[in-house]
């Protein structure tokens, strides 16, 4: 079984990815507020994508890295990938590109769920 996590809006797919368990990680550490007690899926609105955006920019600086070593686009393949086995190093440089596609989303419509199961 793998880890299944869905940002979603209306019922609409933003954003669905698979096994990316530390890019989850980044989110609960914000604490977002829960869409249902009992239930794991929660909010995000700007203030955890920008939390999010901090933790990666500590991060891409402990790995030496700056905006200009960021791809422009998401690459093809990144998608395909396998994240369990991927170094961090390879999937880190992408997540600051996803939490861009979801700031988009939080802007244009508001908060959004983050719907995650393993």
């Amino acid at each position: 079984m793998g880890l299944d996590i869905d940002f979603c809006s209306d019922g609409r797919d933003i954003l669905y990815l698979r096994n990316h368990r530390e890019f989850l990680e980044l989110f609960l550490k914000q604490n977002g507020q829960l869409v249902q007690p009992g239930y794991s899926d929660f909010c995000v609105d700007m203030r955890v994508l920008n939390g999010v955006a901090d933790e990666l920019c500590a991060e891409l600086r402990k790995h030496g890295l700056t905006e200009a070593d960021l791809p422009e686009d998401v690459p093809v393949n990144f998608w395909d990938l396998d994240a369990r086995t991927t170094p961090w190093e390879v999937l880190l440089p992408v997540y600051p590109l996803l939490v861009r596609i979801l700031r988009r989303a939080v802007y244009e419509r508001g908060p959004i769920i983050c719907g995650w199961s393993s």
